[in-house]
């Protein structure tokens, strides 16, 4: 466990002693050796020195001990309503702990589990949802809620959303979402990465426990909050089963949400798809870019009327199509690109880790990434794709690859390999090796915790 502010304040004001007492008159209770008036007579005196905050923490655990009522997890994403690969991390955690604990996902704007579901192509049932308007923004009619417009602010914004955590045993704020202050007995952030330093609103070493999904986020962590996440626990796909890899065509595919920003460089895609086409060997290659966006995203115009000058049967534009659309892209599609992190200076910019790009891998489409960020981690140059520096080099690789069979098949295995490290089965395991612990001890039924 990192040695947080949550932990400092455990030693300093005697909460630790409290906690063990607490388990100890639990133990008696269960073996019947106390009975419930004495049980709380004696919870009653060492409540005496501490404050509301501690008290209220140490009743939630006696509640659940108890089996009074069930052990309440609430996960919050401030981006739910949009389609990404971090929105999908938090909901395979929300699916990985449902079997064993009451399991909220707590939104801020109007979202639906039934849509989450069909996105992503996960069975929610039994998880509840909770939809947490937050005043500034709404007031603003923001459509994306964007926290760096809160710095401005004398009052933090999101205290609705640590006044909700208080519902909850173990609260998992799964957007890396800094200004939200844990006010659960045990809190956990998912970073996939720091995007603002420290700031007055920063509640960061707050949390019990930190995981992120790759060593890139884990440095800059590091770096720019001063704090070392306890877990890396990288992003899982489904892998689906040995694709047909005869059965590929000539398509280049990049999957990726079409930023407002820019920030996954589609126009650059295209660029470089322009140039492709000047070369002998890309008779017959298209482009499709495919991936989700806000409504209204000038970004996204931008892609449409740039693509216009290719013709129309070389290039494809699809936003917010189903995940099943998207694996059957997968499926027919033989190289991937992506290129988020090119010509940027901002780290938050630089593709944090990748699942897009191994969930080609496990379609058998060679990936031909961006040389920077998480991608490293993932992409291994010449062994299992190709990683590249500009557009010129994405160019070069890409007529390398699609003119060498023999090339191409062998990093196609690797890849599909790759891919194999990175299961929904070993992910949910993991997740469950990580909090399972931590929730037994909770409830006093780790005996090794003694």
């Amino acid at each position: 466990m990192i040695f947080l502010k949550a932990d400092r304040q455990i030693l300093l004001t005697g909460y630790g002693l409290a906690v063990q007492n607490l388990k100890e008159q639990v133990r008696l209770f269960n073996e019947k050796k106390i009975k419930a008036k004495d049980l709380y007579a004696k919870l009653k005196k060492s409540f005496s020195g501490l404050n509301y905050w501690q008290r209220w923490q140490l009743l939630c655990r006696l509640e659940t001990a108890l089996r009074l009522r069930p052990l309440k997890v609430g996960i919050f994403d401030h981006t739910m309503q949009l389609i990404g690969g971090g929105q999908k991390y938090g909901l395979l955690i929300a699916q990985a702990l449902k079997e064993n604990y009451q399991v909220s996902l707590l939104v801020n704007k109007k979202i639906t589990l039934s849509e989450l579901g069909q996105w992503y192509q996960l069975d929610l049932s039994g998880i509840e949802l909770q939809v947490i308007p937050i005043p500034f923004y709404e007031e603003r009619k923001m459509n994306v809620i964007d926290p760096a417009h809160a710095l401005s602010q004398a009052v933090n914004p999101f205290k609705p959303i640590s006044a909700a955590s208080m519902n909850f045993d173990l609260f998992i704020n799964n957007s890396m979402l800094e200004m939200v202050l844990p006010l659960s007995p045990l809190s956990a952030m998912i970073v996939h990465f720091p995007e603002r330093g420290q700031h007055r609103f920063f509640y960061g070493d707050y949390y019990r426990h930190i995981i992120c999904n790759s060593q890139y986020t884990a440095r800059w962590i590091s770096r720019r909050w001063k704090l070392n996440p306890e877990k890396i626990i990288s992003p899982p796909i489904i892998i689906p089963d040995m694709p047909d890899f005869h059965q590929k065509e000539k398509i280049i595919l990049s999957v990726a949400r079409f930023e407002p920003g820019g920030t996954k460089k589609q126009l650059e895609m295209i660029e470089a798809f322009d140039e492709f086409l000047k070369l002998p060997s890309s008779a017959g290659w298209k482009m499709i870019l495919a991936g989700g966006s806000i409504a209204d995203n000038p970004y996204l115009q931008k892609v449409f009327n740039r693509a216009e000058k290719i013709p129309e049967e070389r290039i494809k534009i699809l936003s917010n199509i189903s995940a099943q659309e998207i694996s059957e892209l997968f499926q027919k599609a033989s190289v991937f690109w992506h290129l988020c992190g090119f010509k940027e200076t901002n780290p938050a910019n630089i593709e944090h880790f990748g699942m897009s790009t191994l969930e080609g891998m496990a379609q058998g489409v060679v990936p031909i990434v961006f040389n920077g960020g998480g991608q490293r981690e993932v992409v291994q140059e010449g062994q299992n794709g190709f990683l590249c520096n500009n557009l010129e080099e994405l160019v070069q690789k890409t007529e390398l690859l699609i003119t060498n069979r023999q090339l191409y098949a062998r990093l196609q295995k690797q890849a599909r390999q790759t891919a194999e490290k990175f299961s929904l089965k070993n992910f949910r395991q993991n997740i469950r090796n990580f909090f399972d612990p931590l929730l037994k001890e909770y409830l006093f039924q780790n005996e090794s915790a003694d």
